[in-house]
C-alpha cells in the first residue's frame, strides 16, 4: 500500500520517500501508526514535504522505531522531547536519492488516536493517514477546511491548552495565506495575554517561519488581529489593538520584493533587489522596526548576533536622526565607527533607517555604498597599527588607533593607498592636531 491519503493528489517528487517507504515495510506488522500534521496537509494539497509527523501506539514505540529507521537508512536518531516521548530522525548526510528528510516520532497522546487528534491546535493538523494505507482519519472536518482555507480550531480551549499557538494560528495563516474562522480568531485574543508566560525560545522559530512566508502579510495581520502584537510588540500597536498607521507601509517597503535606497546608485539597488531573495534576512528587519532593545527583544531570546544587530541598527537610525535633525555634514569616522561592527548586515541597518527617517537630507547613496562595500569585508588602512607607532615614533595606544580610523575611511574613498601615503597622511594628521591644540 502506498501509503497516500485516498483521493489525494500524488506529489510530483517526495525528498521523504526513502523514509516513508522504511516506515511502511517496519510497521507492516504493527504497531498502529499515522501520519499526522503538516505531512498529511500536505499531501491533500498535492504537494510533497520533507517532514514527516507519526503519532505511534505504544509508550515505548516511538524510540525502537526511530532507532530501526536510523538503522535501515544510516540516519541519526536522537530523542527530542522528554516530556511527550518524542524522536527525531534526520536523513544522513549522503541519502541515497541526495534528498533531505527528517521524522518525528511521538506517542499517542491520550489513550487513542481520537484522543490525540482531540488535543491538537488546528482541523487541518487533525488529520490521520496510517502509514501502511488505509482511509483517513479525520473527526474534525479538518479536509473540508482545507478545501475552504480556513484555520480552525479544534476545541474550544485549544489556544488556552498552549498559548504558542495563538503565534502558529499566525505562522500557518502565512505559509497557508489560510483566513481563521471567526470563533478561532476570538478564542486567539482571549488567549495571547498568556504569551507573556511563553518561552522566547518557543515563539521565535514562529516568528522567524512566519516573516519568511511568501504570505507574511497574511499572517502578520492575523498575529495582530489574533492579540499577539499587543503583547509582543506593544510600542509598535496602538490602544485599540492595530498596527501603527506608519509601521505597515514602513513593514512592508522592508519586507516585500526589492527593498531598495531609492536614491542609490544603480549597482548598489542591483545589490539590494539579490539580497532581498534571502527570506532568513527578514526577521531581523522586522523587529528592528517594530521593537526596541530592551525588555521586548530579551522576552523573545534572540541569538547574541541577533540582538547585537538590532540594537545597533537602533543606534544607527539615532545617528543618522541626529544628523538630519542638525543639518550637520555626518563625520566618516563615526559613520565607520557605528557600522563597522554590524559587518554582512549593515545595508539592513541602513534599510531599516531609510524607511524610519524617509528622505531626510542625508547622503543615502553614500551611505549605502559604505554599507555595501563594508558588508563583504571590512576596509582597513594600509598600514599596521605597530608599522605605524614605528615609523612616526610614538607608542602603540590610543592615538595610533585615532589615526588608524581616519586613514581607513581614506583608504576607503581611495585618497591613500599605500604604507607610504599612511605615514605621510598620519604625520601631517598629527601635525593639524598639534596646530588646533590650545598653547600654555
Amino acid at each position: 500500500m502506498s501509503g497516500t491519503p485516498p483521493d489525494a493528489a500524488p506529489p510530483t517528487d517526495d525528498p521523504a520517500a526513502t523514509a516513508r517507504a522504511v516506515l511502511q515495510r517496519l510497521l507492516a506488522d504493527g504497531p498502529d501508526a499515522w501520519f499526522v500534521g503538516g505531512a498529511v496537509r500536505e499531501r491533500l494539497a498535492g504537494r510533497s514535504s520533507s517532514d514527516l509527523d507519526v503519532a505511534i501506539a505504544g509508550d515505548d514505540a516511538a524510540k525502537r522505531l526511530a532507532r530501526a529507521v536510523a538503522r535501515e537508512t544510516g540516519a541519526h536518531a536522537f530523542p527530542l522531547s522528554d516530556a511527550f516521548g518524542a524522536w527525531r530522525v534526520t536523513a544522513p548526510d549522503t541519502d541515497r536519492d541526495g534528498a533531505r528528510w527528517q521524522v518525528d516520532l511521538t506517542p499517542l497522546q491520550g489513550a487513542s488516536l481520537a484522543d490525540d487528534l482531540a488535543r491538537r491546535d488546528l482541523t487541518v493538523n487533525a488529520i490521520a493517514a496510517p502509514v501502511v494505507g488505509g482511509p483517513l482519519v479525520d473527526p474534525h472536518g479538518g479536509r473540508a477546511d482545507l478545501e475552504a482555507r480556513r484555520l480552525r480550531m479544534v476545541a474550544p480551549d485549544a489556544f488556552a491548552a498552549d498559548p504558542v499557538r495563538v503565534l502558529r494560528l499566525a505562522r500557518f495563516a502565512a505559509e497557508l495565506g489560510f483566513a481563521a474562522d471567526v470563533a478561532t480568531l476570538a478564542a486567539s485574543r482571549t488567549a495571547a495575554p498568556a504569551l507573556t508566560d511563553v518561552a522566547g525560545e518557543r515563539m521565535l522559530p514562529e516568528l522567524q517561519r512566519l516573516f519568511a512566508a511568501d504570505t507574511w502579510a497574511v499572517g502578520w495581520r492575523l498575529l495582530v488581529a489574533g492579540g499577539a502584537g499587543t503583547v509582543l510588540f506593544p510600542a509598535a500597536v496602538a490602544a485599540d489593538g492595530t498596527l501603527h498607521e506608519e509601521l505597515d507601509p514602513a513593514l512592508h517597503a522592508l519586507l516585500d520584493g526589492t527593498p531598495t535606497v531609492p536614491e542609490a546608485e544603480p549597482a548598489d539597488r542591483a545589490w539590494l533587489a539579490e539580497r532581498a531573495c534571502d527570506r532568513k534576512r527578514r526577521l531581523a528587519l522586522a523587529l528592528a522596526l517594530l521593537v526596541d532593545d530592551g525588555p521586548e527583544l530579551r522576552r523573545l531570546r534572540p541569538s547574541r548576533r541577533l540582538r547585537t544587530v538590532i540594537a545597533r541598527t537602533h543606534d544607527i537610525v539615532r545617528l543618522l536622526r541626529a544628523a538630519a535633525d542638525d543639518g550637520r555634514p555626518l563625520d566618516p569616522v563615526g559613520w565607520l565607527r557605528a557600522l563597522r561592527p554590524l559587518e554582512s548586515a549593515g545595508p539592513d541597518a541602513v534599510l531599516v533607517a531609510r524607511v524610519v527617517l524617509g528622505p531626510a537630507r542625508l547622503p543615502w547613496p553614500w551611505l549605502l555604498g559604505c554599507a555595501v562595500r563594508w558588508a563583504a569585508g571590512p576596509p582597513r588602512p594600509p598600514v599596521r597599527g605597530d608599522e605605524l607607532a614605528s615609523a612616526l615614533g610614538i607608542p602603540l595606544g590610543p592615538e595610533i588607533g585615532v589615526l588608524l580610523e581616519q586613514l581607513t575611511v581614506e583608504a576607503d574613498a581611495g585618497t591613500v593607498t599605500t604604507v607610504e601615503q599612511a605615514v605621510a597622511r598620519a604625520r601631517a594628521l598629527r601635525a593639524a592636531s598639534d596646530d588646533r591644540a590650545p598653547r600654555g
